[in-house]
């Protein structure tokens, strides 16, 4: 089963403030030196957060950059405050791959031009709005609030024998695999997390029909399967590190890279 980083908020949380940990552990002064003298000594990791709004974090209270919609809460900002870390926050709503190596706006710049040899980690959440996700998620509310027995949704995307979504998503991956090969080449010494998106919605819909919340049951992973998708088609093998808590602490060989679905 391919297993990718934890998505709820706390869970990327703590994921990379593992990634911290194995970072930090791999920089630490070898020998045996008092360990008072490793701990003064030890390395700061520079940290790089690259990412759209998933993980910016708008409009959660405190918002650092009313441009980007960045929050003091986002996963990035939640891991540094308790961990030797130099954090470099970068991340923007509505960022998509384009914007990691040329200006989102006027004062926004390239992402990626903040990464140097001196970075020691980088995590990235990208891609869904290469998908277009606000504007089906948009659509699709709009549709089954009028016909929530049914799959209005699944109709206006697919009906016509070709999987809009899936296309989407399948063009949207090789974007992906570009940005991380640009992250490496800029920050060649980095470890790179991919950090998902969670599932808006669980796969039986159940919950998320109601009177105020009018969604077609049963249809609701149409709607959140977009970002992880784009990611799973990123690859290539090699480009960006996926697996548990556990793999990034201890450096267990068992993390595996980003690869294509095959």
């Amino acid at each position: 089963m391919r297993r990718f980083l934890p998505t709820s908020r706390a869970g990327r949380a703590l994921t990379v403030g593992a990634a911290l940990l194995s970072a930090g552990a791999a920089l630490a002064p070898a020998g045996t030196a008092a360990a008072s003298t490793a701990t003064e000594s030890r390395h700061t990791v520079d940290y790089v957060a690259l990412g759209d709004s998933y993980a910016s974090a708008p409009l959660v209270p405190i918002q650092l950059d009313t441009t980007c919609l960045r929050s003091d809460q986002n996963y990035a900002s939640l891991v540094t405050r308790s961990k030797a870390a130099t954090l470099t926050d970068v991340t923007c709503s509505g960022a998509t791959t384009a914007d990691m190596t040329a200006p989102q706006s006027d004062g926004v710049p390239a992402q990626l031009d903040v990464l140097g040899r001196g970075t020691d980690l980088v995590t990235v959440t990208i891609g869904g709005n290469d998908i277009g996700f606000s504007t089906v998620l948009g659509t699709c509310v709009q549709l089954m609030s009028g016909n929530p027995g049914g799959t209005p949704c699944q109709t206006h995307y697919s009906g016509t024998g070709t999987d809009r979504i899936t296309d989407a998503i399948t063009e949207t991956g090789p974007k992906v695999a570009q940005v991380l090969r640009g992250i490496h080449r800029r920050a060649p010494r980095a470890r790179v997390v991919v950090v998902g998106y969670p599932d808006l919605f669980p796969d039986d819909g159940v919950g998320c029909t109601s009177r105020s919340v009018p969604l077609a049951a049963g249809r609701l992973r149409l709607a959140s399967r977009q970002g992880e998708g784009a990611q799973r088609h990123a690859g290539p093998p090699g480009a960006a590190q996926r697996g548990t808590v556990r793999e990034h602490v201890h450096g267990d060989r068992r993390a595996r890279p980003l690869q294509a679905d095959r």
